[in-house]
């Protein structure tokens, strides 16, 4: 049996979308936005539980969750009744720090990317650890869906992604948190030039759309916080897509779009590698 374990939105994506294209019947583990997200597409979907499900496991595949969550414990018993564990890694960022679990690492047997970049990457953080190319469907459904929408290209989308603190200390892994990136891009946005007719703020999933009422009240512009619309309509709908690291922005420069990274870090804080998404910060700077 093939047991698939997933939390996190950004991996819950892809292994679902994953599952539906192979011809087995896999077991499911499955907990927070994941649970939602495989219920959506596939039909009968049973959930089981984690320790009962490994022991009648000979493989599992996981998704990856920043701090590491219910997948790292999965791997962790995986080794010790000695079943195959395997990782699809969902983005490009903080590999290691993904399967930290109490302050030790717990890698899984095999890991899965789906573009060149996460490749590269990966064979360079896990020399020791077998790395495979997977088609990443759900990227690919994405990118179709949005050439697929006809939309007027008339606003600007912008994608909010949480900050992650250290898991040991009260801070952020990055200097800038959500709320002052948003704060930076609203305060500069002037310096692009650009004709708009709305500013599209799209919360995270994770999110509610109370976190970011403030930009209303600061802000003289036409601003919509909007999670519900489809992701790829509001893409294509959008002249300019902006945020932080965010899986959707690879979508969305995979699309064509024009996509910028937002962070006063410029270059330093960009780490998705795709040479099509710029960094904000470099507008900026002979405009101010």
């Amino acid at each position: 049996m093939i047991t698939i374990i997933s939390n996190d939105a950004g991996g819950a994506e892809i292994l679902s979308d994953w599952a539906l294209h192979q011809k087995i019947d896999f077991n499911y583990v499955l907990t927070g936005p994941a649970i939602k997200i495989f219920k959506k597409k596939i039909v009968k979907l049973k959930i089981s539980t984690l320790v009962k499900s490994i022991k009648k496991s000979n493989t599992i595949i996981t998704g990856s969750s920043w701090p590491g969550k219910i997948e790292v414990q999965a791997i962790k018993l995986a080794k010790k009744y000695k079943i195959k564990s395997i990782t699809f890694l969902d983005h490009w960022e903080h590999y290691k720090m993904r399967f930290l679990n109490k302050k030790k690492y717990y890698f899984p047997d095999e890991i899965w990317v789906g573009d060149s970049g996460a490749y590269t990457k990966a064979k360079k953080e896990f020399p020791k650890i077998r790395i495979k190319k997977q088609t990443n469907f759900y990227l690919k459904k994405m990118i179709e869906r949005v050439n697929k929408e006809k939309n007027k290209i008339e606003n600007i989308l912008y994608l909010c992604s949480p900050s992650i603190k250290k898991l040991n200390k009260n801070k952020y892994i990055f200097k800038y948190n959500e709320i002052q990136l948003l704060d930076y891009f609203l305060t500069n946005l002037k310096y692009l030039k650009l004709d708009f007719k709305k500013i599209i703020v799209r919360p995270h999933p994770i999110e509610s759309k109370s976190k970011y009422a403030w930009i209303k009240k600061k802000y003289d512009l036409n601003i919509e916080i909007n999670k519900k619309e489809k992701l790829e309509k509001q893409i294509n709908s959008s002249k300019l897509i902006a945020g932080f690291n965010s899986n959707a922005m690879v979508i969305a420069a995979l699309s064509g779009k024009k996509v910028l990274n937002v962070s006063p870090a410029g270059k330093q804080a960009n780490i998705l590698p795709f040479k099509s998404i710029k960094n904000f910060s470099d507008f900026l700077k002979n405009e101010k």
